[in-house]
């Protein structure tokens, strides 16, 4: 059920970002059944699709298709039991080496399977544009699970690839065809080909591909802050990049714990989890841990603290499928830490420096300038200084509040050593050269 409900959100989703013409008709669709014991039903799946107007809906009940078939009609082919045995497949030698071939835009293949051994068949052929497959698996020796023929907007969302041979096979200018929230399995040599570059993410958070080759930290297969997305891109040979590779099959997600905090205006501190999120699902539990060992349960806690100062604040979460994880972070409870600018003006060897206070945090008790020259001074938020040589320096001025928390600015700064005498030398030498050129300009013209 939980796949099946991703595959719904990839193709709201991917009617968003297509804007499909059939997706606008679906509420005036007319329903079709195809296999089954209901009467009325289809026994032949050619049959039904003769009869199919465009933007109807094509129910496809747990059977054995073979092909291949031809659509031409913007139809939904969807199979009504997720997960049973909706199959398509070929059988002996055949004129036509794919299963399914779709000419028509705005086709949408969902919850299907495909399988085949022999290595001559190709699953999905798509030579037009606005295409949806969702939810689908493809298996066994196939030479190539999906054809992309100079094709537009197509997307490829939350299937699963475990056939031998190529996953996807994109030529002959397509463009702009999505890849995301697939699983794929097996190695990367000849897992796919394409000659154009499909867009392989879908934004943050969301993500990208699960990969089950990509398993290595060494190969950027970690994930530090537990959001699912592994920390590193992975680079897919020559193709291109997955930008947002998942850590876990889509389907098999985790959720994510996030939270914010806020102060509530009365010595209290409200820690708000809204922001964790399950990508397949939904967070139903929030639990925390705060102030070194106090739990509260729900969405948001409200805690009191007595004194200032840096607290670990865990947070664990469960999603609709009893899958769970956390979140650690260290949070500042109190004033915030002070900050500051750092603007200077250099005139030679002398140095005028400012400072300009951007938080006070509980109040500033010192000022301290590091000139990089070894000259250290307390004092006021401007200063002037004087160096002694040329020569490239770090000035630093940093704050103390009334809890010892530190701001601190830096600018990196060259002295360069002036000579006026070689500067009004040169002056001289360039007044002369003028002056040469000119009488001789003016000998020219007389002569």
């Amino acid at each position: 059920m939980k796949y099946y409900n991703l595959a719904v959100v990839c193709l709201l989703v991917s009617c968003v970002v297509f804007a499909l013409v059939g997706c606008v008709e679906c509420c005036e669709a007319e329903v079709w059944y195809v296999g089954g014991n209901n009467p009325g039903n289809f026994s032949s799946l050619v049959g039904v699709l003769d009869e199919a107007g465009s933007s109807d809906v094509v129910f496809c009940y747990p059977s054995q298709y073979l092909g291949p078939f031809f659509i031409n009609k913007s139809v939904s082919l969807i199979g009504k039991n997720f997960g049973s045995n909706v199959l398509f497949s070929v059988e002996g030698d055949i004129s036509n080496n794919h299963i399914i071939n779709i000419l028509a835009e705005g086709v949408v293949l969902r919850n299907l399977s495909f399988f085949s051994d022999n290595s001559l068949v190709e699953a999905v052929y798509v030579h037009t544009d606005d295409v949806i497959l969702s939810g689908c698996v493809f298996e066994g020796n196939l030479s190539k699970a999906v054809y992309l023929k100079s094709s537009k907007n197509v997307s490829v969302c939350a299937n699963t690839f475990n056939s031998s041979n190529i996953a996807i096979y994109e030529c002959c200018f397509s463009m702009n065809n999505s890849v995301f929230h697939n699983n794929f399995y097996g190695a990367i040599d000849g897992a796919f080909i394409t000659t154009r570059g499909l867009v392989w993410n879908l934004s943050y958070p969301l993500g990208g591909n699960y990969w089950a080759f990509f398993d290595e930290a060494s190969e950027g297969a970690f994930d530090k802050n537990r959001d699912g997305i592994a920390d590193e891109p992975l680079q897919l040979t020559s193709f291109g990049f997955d930008f947002q590779p998942l850590m876990r099959p889509w389907g098999e997600q985790l959720p994510v714990a996030r939270f914010s905090v806020e102060e509530d205006g009365d010595d209290e501190m409200v820690f708000d989890g809204s922001d964790s999120y399950d990508r397949d699902g939904k967070v139903v539990n929030w639990s925390w841990m705060v102030k070194g060992g106090e739990q509260f349960f729900g969405q948001f806690a409200v805690c009191v603290f007595d004194e200032p100062g840096w607290y670990w604040v865990n947070l664990s979460v469960v999603d609709d499928e009893q899958q769970s994880n956390f979140f650690n972070d260290s949070v500042w409870i109190g004033p915030h830490e002070p900050s500051v600018e750092l603007s200077v003006n250099l005139d030679g060897f002398m140095l005028n420096a400012s400072a300009v206070l951007k938080d006070e945090g509980c109040g500033i008790e010192q000022i301290v300038w590091d000139f990089g020259d070894g000259v250290v001074l307390s004092g006021a938020l401007n200063q002037s200084h004087t160096f002694e040589q040329s020569g490239v320096f770090m000035v630093n001025v940093s704050v103390v509040d009334c809890l010892g928390a530190v701001g601190w600015d830096s600018i990196k700064i060259e002295v360069v050593e002036s000579s006026e005498g070689e500067s009004s030398g040169f002056a001289f030498v360039v007044l002369c050269c003028a002056m040469v050129c000119a009488f001789g300009l003016r000998r020219r013209v007389f002569r």
